[in-house]
């Protein structure tokens, strides 16, 4: 395969904030490297200004989520109605994963806090002046409330799809979780849990997670800030955990980021939301015609147009979102998550075990598990918001759209088959991305006195050596003269192993030293 681009990548001043390179002491063995595969997530962690927002970019592993959660302090007010609330309103103030439990949030703040005490009298509506209960009467109903939210985290053998509400159950809690910037909140921080938790993520030497808050208005600002970090963090993929539908702004937001992924060489992950395909759930799927035939309607011809642009071999529109913890007793419905933490998840898994992330789609091995159950219209359960035939699958990959799939009755998810949003595979630009990151790694880091066409060709073959699989023999590094400023091509090519990506043959490509 034959990769024509040239690679020049501006140069960022090396900032030694943190160690994530690793090399061997003397200079000679430089090409003896292994960097971490660095995974970027932006979601919203947290409200951000409409404007002066300055995005920080905060590491997490599994054991700093809670100072994750610290560091970034989400605040969040949340409106109530008067008859539940006097002051209108709650404010939280999340500073550890445990505090978007309703036991903690009921612990932590005040009204709830006393109200739980029996301090405070309990509301009375305008349409219902009946007497007000007892303090026993009170105190046991807050009571009944911990019992059912305390162990709100673990599996229910109840369908997790049945209302199991009590007649004691506050409303106030209701009106939290189904708050639209609560939801987006927990389901931020419920992914990024997802992810470090079944990827075992500890640590940053192997796998590296970092975060960072956005909002739609945000994001072109996050992004920008990202082609500013130096290059030693610069990441290998960006999750974007924004949903995306049909409408202009989502498209013209859609088209920055494919710029954005063509400018770095970079894989991003975003998802499309049910309403992209003018349907409440992705179990209205159904309803839809072939789905490649249902595009060609004049409405989606900017999204199709977005299909064609050199960047977009590089974006990933996943679809079908999983769950993340069952429902409490006061909700209908267990929390879901976007599929980008899936897709993160997964190639996070892979790296894990291959040393590469192109494993992602390996099901039979590479999977999510342990989930919660979703019941689907009360006919059967999942752990997807919903259950796609493998026709389906096969439609929304010719669409360009990667699904992530659950399995009847079972506590699942994977992605069997992928696509870039182009059209075509996504496997080999993960590969040659980290293949580029290396290289980067090896200009910045040049030892003097070196030949860099050994330099190059040694490293290209450790990089194979040191993720457990056999080296290619064909290596070729060629120098094929200067260009701006002194800098020089080289033309490499080599067939990397079949283990590591399959189906591809040489591959041929420039790079700018």
């Amino acid at each position: 395969m034959c990769w024509s681009r040239h690679f020049s990548r501006p140069c960022r001043k090396h900032r030694q904030r943190f160690s994530t390179i690793f090399q061997s002491k003397r200079t000679d063995k430089m090409t003896n490297i292994l960097l971490p595969y660095k995974i970027m997530a932006l979601a919203p962690f947290a409200p951000v200004p409409e404007d002066k927002f300055n995005p920080e970019f905060v590491r997490v592993d599994l054991n700093s989520i809670d100072k994750a959660i610290e560091k970034i302090s989400p605040v969040l007010y949340m409106p109530l109605p008067a008859e539940l609330c006097p002051e209108g309103a709650v404010t939280l103030k999340l500073k550890k994963i445990k505090d978007l439990k309703p036991a903690s949030i009921i612990k932590n703040d005040p009204y709830l806090s006393s109200l739980s005490k029996g301090k405070e009298p309990a509301p009375v509506t305008k349409q219902n002046k009946g007497p007000a209960q007892s303090d026993k009467e009170e105190k046991t109903g807050i009571d009944d409330i911990l019992s059912m939210v305390a162990t709100s985290d673990s599996p229910s053998d109840t369908l997790p799809g049945k209302n199991r509400t009590g007649p004691n159950t506050p409303a106030v809690l209701r009106e939290i979780f189904s708050n639209q910037m609560f939801q987006e909140t927990e389901s931020a921080w419920r992914g990024l849990q997802n992810l470090i938790k079944k990827a075992d993520i500890k640590g940053f030497k192997k796998t590296s997670v970092s975060i960072s808050c956005i909002s739609h208005s945000s994001l072109e600002n996050v992004l920008s800030k990202i082609e500013q970090l130096p290059y030693d963090e610069i990441p290998n993929l960006v999750l974007i955990d924004l949903g995306f539908d049909n409408t202009q702004p989502s498209i013209e937001l859609l088209e920055k980021i494919i710029q954005f992924a063509d400018r770095m060489l970079l894989p991003v992950c975003v998802w499309i939301k049910p309403g992209f395909f003018r349907i409440e759930n992705f179990n209205q799927l159904h309803k839809i015609p072939y789905i490649k035939n249902y595009l060609e309607d004049a409405s989606y011809a900017k999204f199709k147009k977005l299909g064609t642009f050199p960047g977009a071999e590089w974006l990933i529109a996943g679809c079908n979102s999983f769950a993340a913890r069952p429902a409490n007793e006061f909700e209908e419905n267990p929390l879901l998550v976007s599929p980008v933490w899936g897709m993160g998840t997964l190639c996070a898994k892979a790296v894990n075990k291959e040393g590469w992330p192109m494993g992602f789609t390996r099901y039979n091995t590479n999977r999510l598990d342990d989930l919660a159950m979703i019941s689907l219209e009360g006919k059967t359960t999942a752990s997807t918001q919903a259950l796609f035939s493998e026709d389906r699958i096969m439609q929304l990959v010719e669409a360009g759209i990667t699904p992530f799939v659950g399995m009847r009755n079972k506590d699942i998810a994977f992605i069997p088959k992928e696509s870039s949003l182009a059209g075509g595979s996504v496997k080999f630009h993960l590969f040659i991305n980290r293949v580029i990151e290396m290289l980067i790694h090896l200009r910045e880091e040049e030892a003097a006195g070196q030949r860099i066409e050994d330099v190059i060709s040694s490293a290209l073959k450790n990089i194979f050596l040191q993720t457990g699989h056999n080296p290619p023999d064909d290596v070729s590094v060629v120098c094929d003269g200067n260009a701006l400023d002194g800098q020089k091509v080289f033309n490499i090519s080599f067939t990397p192993p079949e283990p590591v990506i399959a189906g591809y043959g040489k591959i041929e490509f420039s790079f700018t030293w």
